[in-house]
Formats: C-alpha cells, sequence, structure tokens
C-alpha cells in the first residue's frame, strides 16, 4: 500500500508543479506584449518610409498594404500621423483609399492641401 500512496502523492507534486508553472508562464505573456508591439510598429514605420523610393504605382500599393494594419489595429488617427510623417502627398492618397467616408480626411489637416486634396480624391472613388 505504501508504494501507490508514495507514487500518487508524487504525480500530485508534478501536476501542482505544471499548474505554477503555467501561471507564471501565463503572468508574464503581458509582459513581453510591448516590446512585440514596439518592435512591429517600427517595423510598419520603416516599411512606409521605403514605399517613398517606389515609383507612383508601386508606392501607391506600398502604402496601402503598410496603412491597412496600422487603421485595423490603432486607428485612423496613428494611420493618419504616420501618413503624414512620410511627408508624401501620395501617403494620403493611400489613407483615403482605406476610409469608409471622407471624414478621415480630417485627420490629415495638419499635412496641408496637399494631403487633404489626396485623401478626398480617393475616399470619393
Amino acid at each position: 500500500m505504501e508504494p501507490s500512496a508514495s507514487s500518487s502523492g508524487k504525480e500530485r507534486l508534478k501536476g501542482g508543479l505544471l499548474g505554477l508553472l503555467l501561471l507564471l508562464v501565463l503572468a508574464l505573456v503581458p509582459l513581453a506584449a510591448p516590446g512585440v508591439r514596439k518592435a512591429a510598429e517600427a517595423k510598419a514605420a520603416a516599411q512606409l518610409a521605403s514605399c517613398g523610393l517606389k515609383e507612383p504605382a508601386a508606392a501607391f500599393a506600398c502604402y496601402r498594404e503598410g496603412l491597412d494594419p496600422i487603421v485595423k489595429r490603432r486607428g485612423p488617427e496613428e494611420a493618419a500621423r504616420r501618413c503624414l510623417d512620410t511627408g508624401d502627398p501620395l501617403c494620403a492618397e493611400a489613407f483615403g483609399s482605406l476610409a469608409p467616408d471622407q471624414s478621415w480626411c480630417q485627420h490629415l489637416r495638419p499635412g496641408g492641401l496637399p494631403f487633404l486634396r489626396g485623401c478626398l480624391r480617393a475616399s470619393c472613388r
């Protein structure tokens, strides 16, 4: 009887340790998330910066591809800010093509008329 009780206690101990290890991992995952998020944002910014070096048709597609995940994750305000950081009105046109209506173009006002015009032109299509 002793050996079975001893092995049962060891199994319980292993199960308890595995449970604690799982809780520890689950507690540490949120701490790593900001670092991963910052790396992804830096990658998106670098991608948008490289779009301006391409020919206009390819640059438009590149901007659109780069802005789409930003719009979905962070919203139109953040995507517009990133677009203004590029300094390229073609980015504003790509941003406007993602907009459900012209209201998103207001986020590009700080960029002036070229950014607004590009956004409005694309959002009307």
